[in-house]
């Protein structure tokens, strides 16, 4: 096991199994697209946890007051950032959400994947920060 996972484990991210730190995470996504560059990969991982998640924190404020005119462009320009993290599953969440917001129409289905997006997102962030560690601090991949 390896230390971010029993990190993982003990702050319970990871639930009882070490291979669970991967569940959400699309390892195999991390590896085709930074290969062996750990820097960037790290890099990216950082500016997710540090800049991007805050604005995701914005969005949902957002949503939270109807303000769709404000949410859909932010939802835009933030979609492919779940992808260069490894949360891939995630895109298909926020590509309904842009297009629901298009039509603005029905707003308690936003609200519903919204939140079970954004809900998915936050309980990530433990996994993120260790992966980010992860990159930095082990010598081969």
């Amino acid at each position: 096991m390896t230390n971010v996972a029993r990190e993982l484990r003990v702050t319970g991210a990871g639930g009882g199994d070490p291979t669970e730190r991967y569940q959400l995470l699309d390892i195999q996504f991390l590896t085709e697209l930074y290969g062996d560059d750990k820097e960037y990969a790290a890099c990216m991982l950082e500016t997710f946890v540090d800049s991007v998640l805050p604005e995701f924190a914005v969005i949902h404020e957002q949503i939270q007051a109807q303000r769709w005119a404000d949410v859909h462009p932010a939802i835009h320009k933030l979609r492919p950032t779940v992808l260069m993290v490894g949360l891939t599953h995630l895109e298909a969440s926020l590509i309904l959400l842009e297009s629901l917001l298009f039509k603005q129409d029905q707003a308690d289905r936003i609200n519903a994947i919204w939140q079970d997006f954004y809900t998915t997102l936050q309980s990530q962030h433990p996994l993120l920060e260790a992966e980010w560690q992860r990159y930095l601090t082990t010598p081969n991949l």
